[in-house]
């Protein structure tokens, strides 16, 4: 999976794109051979709450400044898509990263502590929804 930034600002994005990732979860659509949606995961980080570290810690341990024109990512497993073993056929499966940004209201959001450090980011913090293509995937049975 790769985030792209195709503005022409550098923005903060997510530093793990990892599933339990403190700064965004994923979430996975699977539609089998007649397009019905399969049942999926989605993914969310929990963690203890704790008191925060310094503003610059916080930062960096959950946002990178990603340029214009750059992308950033990672590589997820096909089988988080489904959520027990699938039937051999056909298979479109995408995945969404979904984000709050630096800003986002969550308990687990450190930078929250900091609202002056915040708001003099030097970039703007990206939050929405990346939304993958659509991949077909085989899967054939075990012999």
């Amino acid at each position: 999976m790769d985030l792209s930034n195709d503005s022409k600002q550098t923005l903060i994005v997510c530093r793990d794109l990892n599933i339990g990732s403190d700064s965004c979860h994923w979430e996975f659509e699977s539609r089998d051979a007649s397009g019905r949606i399969l049942p999926g995961w989605s993914f969310a980080a929990d963690r203890l709450i704790e008191t925060p570290p310094p503003f610059p810690n916080a930062l960096i341990s959950n946002w990178i400044a990603l340029a214009p024109k750059y992308k950033y990512g990672t590589v997820l497993g096909l089988d988080l898509a489904f959520q027990s073993s699938p039937k051999p056929g056909h298979y479109t499966v995408r995945a969404i990263l979904t984000s709050g940004g630096p800003s986002g209201e969550s308990e687990y959001n450190d930078l929250l502590h900091y609202p002056n450090e915040l708001a003099n980011l030097p970039y703007a913090g990206w939050k929405g929804k990346a939304v993958s293509n659509w991949v077909s995937v085989t899967i054939i049975a075990y012999k």
